[in-house]
């Protein structure tokens, strides 16, 4: 009986098939760039600070969202106890940023605050407008509240040179 050596046509297509299928795979999970990344980050904050605004509402008690360079977290005012942070199971959590995103500017009533100063949303509904900028590598997003709380996003786009 005759050995045979290396291997056949058939071997060779069913291992380029796999591979093919393999490295379209990783070029799927790559391709999303920090830009897309950044919009569905900046979409879910959008969403959590609205929710923050509409908690102000029905619960009758100020919400304040505080961040920094680690992330953010919620808190809102007690009688008699002041601010006190918010928990998990009242659905606003604190977080930490993705490692990818960073919080560039915050500003309220036209106003750049310093990393910390809270955003209040007030129970009647009426709040300081504020635009904040969320960045990952070149790009960056903005969200812009009005006085009723609403959140406009505008789209991830490079930041323009000499722009932190």
């Amino acid at each position: 009986m005759r050995r045979r050596s290396g291997y056949t046509l058939i071997e060779v297509l069913v291992v380029i098939v796999i591979l093919s299928i393999a490295s379209g795979l990783v070029v799927v999970n790559l391709g999303r760039d920090r830009g897309a990344l950044l919009e569905e980050d900046a979409r879910r904050l959008a969403l959590v600070l609205q929710f923050a605004r509409d908690q102000a509402i029905t619960r009758g008690q100020p919400f304040a969202w505080t961040a920094d360079a680690s992330g953010y977290k919620f808190s809102r005012r007690q009688r008699g106890r002041g601010w006190v942070q918010v928990d998990a199971a009242e659905g606003l959590a604190a977080r930490a940023w993705p490692e990818h995103l960073r919080l560039t500017r915050l500003r309220i009533s036209g106003l750049v605050v310093p990393p910390g100063e809270p955003l209040i949303f007030t129970a009647s509904g009426v709040n300081q407008p504020y635009d904040l900028v969320l960045a990952s590598g070149p790009w960056q997003v903005v969200l812009a509240g009005d006085l009723a709380g609403r959140v406009r996003f505008e789209r991830a786009r490079l930041e323009p040179a000499g722009q932190p």
